[in-house]
């Protein structure tokens, strides 16, 4: 789907519009694979007319846009199964249509990280081994991001998950992996053979997980402002901005003091298992970064509160934060409980529906509260 015509043409009309069809489940969680797209064009639908042939498409479109701009993922609120998988499967186009309707570029890079990030927890979770090339699934991934002849193993298959590896071209290493994944990536730390370079299991996964992000992003957005397409689904795009404006907190936080301590429960408790080292989830690493940038922090701080590399969490907070406050508020009260994110709750959290209100609200309360910041200020 690589332009407007390429991209828009999975809906047409070059056959009558068909009834529900079976869909291979596989290309519903992993619609960015070629058969998804050879699968939506059988269909025949077209963009103009999809709200009132496939309402449900539409629907789950919306939600897998709010989704992704608010949790961090596109997973559906109910089981896959529960939702169709035709439904799935077409409410990927349509939300990669009213992504590009918003008219904001930053929400593009956010919706593609989400719906990698979807796709690699998928992936991980059906894996019984380390090795994606292992698996009937994982290759038809490879394939479709352009990887599969890009990565060999480079140990024996009968090494431990944990001494896995892999050689992956140079030209494909170079492509995906950012700086902001910190030094431990440079090429000069690595070891490079016959022009692959080693990497573990884990490592690359990350890679996958990078060259799928690129795959959903390429083409978006579409030049669609002002065609028929935007004027049928004016009433989508409109429910997605308000959506948005109900979760968003333009400012920040009104308070002007950061006191960890008065933290929401859910991210005290984020920001010591971080601290302790523990890997969070998705949804829980989103949450928490996003949550220090609303109250105020700069990367640098946060990489000390945090205990992390400032250098690794640049590129993150510069989503999440800018001159005008938060960009990306972390997920409401409701969304964090959804992905198993909310714990501890005290009595504040039942009068509240939002971490940093919980905090504003902690704040005004508390006399004489001092900043976290003097005390790293003063040493």
């Amino acid at each position: 789907m690589m332009g407007l015509n390429r991209s828009t043409a999975v809906f047409n009309r070059r056959h009558p519009v068909r009834g529900p069809m079976a869909i291979d489940p596989v290309i519903a969680e992993y619609p960015f694979l070629p058969a998804a797209r050879d699968a939506v064009e059988e269909i025949g639908l077209t963009p103009e007319t999809v709200t009132t042939d496939r309402p449900l498409a539409v629907s789950r479109a919306v939600e897998r846009v709010e989704r992704a701009l608010t949790a961090g993922s596109v997973a559906p609120a109910r089981d896959v199964d529960l939702v169709g998988a035709e439904t799935e499967l077409l409410s990927y186009p349509i939300a990669r249509i009213l992504v590009s309707l918003l008219e904001f570029p930053p929400a593009i890079e956010k919706y593609a990280r989400a719906e990698a990030s979807t796709a690699m927890q998928r992936l991980s979770r059906r894996m019984d081994g380390p090795d994606p090339m292992d698996d009937p699934v994982g290759r038809r991934v490879l394939a479709a991001v352009d990887l599969v002849d890009a990565v060999e193993p480079a140990s024996s298959s009968a090494s431990t998950p944990h001494q896995r590896s892999f050689r992956i071209t140079l030209d494909r290493f170079l492509t995906f992996v950012e700086p902001r994944w910190g030094d431990t990536w440079r090429l000069a730390t690595r070891e490079v053979h016959a022009g692959g370079v080693l990497v573990d299991a884990d490592e690359l996964l990350e890679i996958i997980g990078a060259a799928i992000e690129s795959t959903v992003a390429t083409g978006l957005p579409f030049p669609l402002s002002g065609t028929p397409v935007d004027g049928a689904l004016t009433a989508e795009v409109g429910a997605i901005e308000q959506q948005l404006d109900a979760h968003a907190i333009p400012h920040g936080v009104t308070a002007s003091v950061v006191v960890p301590a008065l933290f929401p429960p859910c991210m005290r408790a984020a920001v010591q298992r971080i601290r302790d080292g523990a890997q969070l989830s998705l949804p829980g690493e989103f949450a928490v970064t996003s949550f220090l940038a609303g109250v105020g922090l700069d990367t640098t701080e946060i990489g000390l509160l945090l205990d992390r590399d400032p250098a690794v969490l640049e590129a993150r907070v510069a989503r999440f934060a800018d001159e005008r406050g938060t960009q990306y508020p972390p997920p409401t009260c409701e969304t964090m409980q959804t992905y198993g994110v909310c714990v501890d709750p005290d009595a504040r959290c039942e009068t509240i529906a939002h971490p940093l209100s919980y905090y504003d609200a902690a704040v005004a309360s508390t006399d004489g509260a001092r900043d976290w910041r003097e005390s790293i200020a003063s040493g």
